[in-house]
């Protein structure tokens, strides 16, 4: 028997040590994540089902809302990212 299960590109996971210093709110949402910073800044927003396939990106001046209210309930995965410095969270849609 041979196993054909393709194995996904790539799976951000959260981080242990975070690069980046945020919050987001509420989690679980049922619409839109609020995700702020310590310092105004433009960012690039990824969503990510948990299967790694990449949903929306968007770039975001933050603190900024993300709107999750078109995505079925579920755990997504939700990158942040600012020049090489990265952070990625999970939340939770109902």
């Amino acid at each position: 028997l041979t196993d054909n299960r393709q194995e996904p590109e790539d799976i951000l996971l959260p981080t242990e040590n975070p690069t980046l210093s945020f919050s987001f709110y509420p989690n679980p949402t049922a619409d839109y994540l609020t995700i702020s910073t310590g310092s105004q800044a433009k960012y690039t927003i990824t969503v990510f089902g948990t299967d790694g396939k990449m949903l929306s990106e968007q770039n975001l001046d933050l603190p900024g809302k993300v709107d999750l209210s078109r995505l079925k309930t579920g755990m997504y995965l939700i990158n942040v990212r600012s020049g090489k410095e990265s952070e990625t969270f999970r939340v939770v849609k109902y």
